[in-house]
């Protein structure tokens, strides 16, 4: 009689043998797609960081639009109020904290008076930055310029300013004709961990961006 041997399929040593390196390949896998949605969170987070800030510093070059104040897309022109922001400034006030600064334009309405029309940009205590302003009878308080949104991170703001300063690079008979600005924000992915101590909270779970810049009065004095 002759005998066939069936030589296919797998023995039991070899699959037991296979199941730790299947296991760690799955593993490997796994880590490193987790380590890539983190990274592409982060890099997420910071590009909106990025864009916040440069909006923010158009919006203190241009001023701040409010559609029932500043007037909407759809009024004519002749109809709108021209905004305050730092291109028409004739004269700058800095606050005492030296975060906030307020703008007063060209006189529009000499009924009303210097104090008539103004804006007035400031950092609020969670560290973001803020706009109230008066259009003659029409006023609008506290707009939020800079996060876009709130939004938190455990107990932290996700987005924050850490440091604002305003300094005066040309000035004439005591009139501001350029005004030099530096911005630090700083954006949170996670919470601190209670092992990690300041330095290495900030190292390991934010990462900050500073932006400088100067704007040009051409009304300083008017």
């Amino acid at each position: 009689m002759k005998l066939i041997h069936n030589t296919k399929g797998v023995a039991l040593l070899e699959l037991l043998a296979a199941i730790p390196l299947s296991i760690l390949v799955f593993v490997i896998l796994i880590v490193g797609i987790v380590n890539f949605v983190t990274t592409y969170q982060e890099v997420r987070l910071f590009k909106q960081l990025q864009e916040e800030l440069f909006d923010t510093v158009e919006t203190l070059r241009y001023g701040y639009t409010k559609a029932d104040v500043t007037g909407t897309p759809n009024q004519p022109d002749q109809d709108k109020e021209g905004l305050i922001g730092l291109l028409t400034a004739r004269k700058i006030v800095f606050g005492t904290t030296g975060s906030s600064i307020t703008i007063y334009p060209p006189l529009i309405d000499q009924s009303f008076g210097e104090d008539g029309y103004w804006s007035r940009f400031y950092l609020d205590d969670e560290k973001h930055l803020r706009v109230s302003a008066r259009y003659g009878q029409k006023s609008f308080h506290n707009e939020l310029v800079f996060p876009s949104g709130i939004h938190q991170v455990g107990k932290n703001e996700q987005f924050e300013i850490t440091n604002l300063t305003y300094t005066p690079l040309k000035v004439v008979q005591d009139k501001i004709y350029l005004l030099g600005i530096h911005i630090e924000a700083r954006v949170r992915f996670r919470e601190r961990l209670s092992k990690q101590n300041v330095a290495d909270d900030i190292r390991l779970n934010t990462k900050t961006i500073e932006y400088n810049t100067s704007v040009y009065l051409a009304n300083a004095g008017k």
